[in-house]
């Protein structure tokens, strides 16, 4: 039994019986949505592998058909179009390292071609400096006639000019560690899921490669890091609580949506 076999089933099915999709979402509780995407083969609207067996065994059933021959197409076809999914996410971020690795090239030679600029006015400034070193010399030898009371005065400001000095490095290190900690919490991306009631189908990527794909049960709690974006895959929104980056975005979506989000680094 083909994939093309196993819609014609299910929406012949339903059209020799003359019931209508809207009669059908009323008799199963199973959103028509669901049901288009069951009879057309369009499984990345469907909410997770585990709720979309659950609607088909009960529309199978519905129809007066045998679900298990469908179910076992239907975990055929699921696992091709996943790992397709995968292998495309895959795809561009390897795009991304090659731009990424080609920018640093590119920044590379920049910098070169700035220490030869820099290494050549060099050559030309320090011989200019080293003529001026001799007047500057003379000038200093003019300037050590002072007094006994002029030279008390210039260290009595000096001491205070260093006590000054060393108030600002003491300040400017006391707000260091705060700056340091602003950067790190914005480094990379960080996503909480929390479940608020129910269950929820959960599907996580982080940065192109799959971390995670289960149902999470209320008052569960997962966290998943990314250096560049999370892709999160849900099959009831209003259950899911998401937290980005130490900031509660609140709920995902409505009550047993499926949703789909990607979460960059900003």
């Amino acid at each position: 039994m083909n994939a093309k076999r196993t819609i014609s089933i299910l929406q012949e099915a339903r059209e020799r019986k003359g019931i209508s999709l809207e009669q059908a979402e009323s008799d199963t509780n199973i959103r028509k949505q669901y049901l288009i995407a069951l009879e057309e083969g369009n499984y990345d609207q469907l909410p997770g592998r585990v709720y979309s067996i659950g609607f088909l065994r009960s529309y199978g059933k519905y129809l007066g058909l045998d679900p298990e021959p469908l179910i076992q197409e239907f975990k055929h076809n699921y696992q091709d179009e996943v790992a397709e999914i995968i292998e495309v996410e895959s795809n561009k971020e390897t795009e991304r390292t090659v731009m990424a690795v080609k920018r640093g090239q590119s920044m590379i030679r920049m910098t070169g071609y700035g220490l030869a600029i820099v290494t050549l006015a060099g050559l030309f400034y320090i011989p200019s400096l080293l003529s001026d070193d001799g007047a500057n010399n003379q000038v200093s030898e003019n300037r050590i006639t002072t007094t006994k009371q002029d030279r008390e005065a210039n260290q009595e400001e000096a001491l205070n000019g260093n006590s000054t000095i060393g108030e600002a490095i003491e300040k400017e290190n006391s707000v260091q560690p705060e700056a340091q900690q602003i950067v790190t919490q914005e480094d990379g991306v960080n996503i909480t899921i929390r479940i608020r009631e129910d269950r929820s189908w959960i599907a996580v990527t982080e940065d192109g490669v799959p971390r995670y794909q289960g149902i999470m049960h209320a008052g569960e709690t997962m966290t998943f890091n990314g250096k560049e974006k999370v892709f999160l895959h849900v099959g009831n929104a209003g259950a899911v609580e998401i937290i980005y980056n130490g900031e509660n975005l609140g709920l995902m979506g409505r009550w047993k949506d499926v949703e789909k989000k990607e979460f960059v680094r900003s």
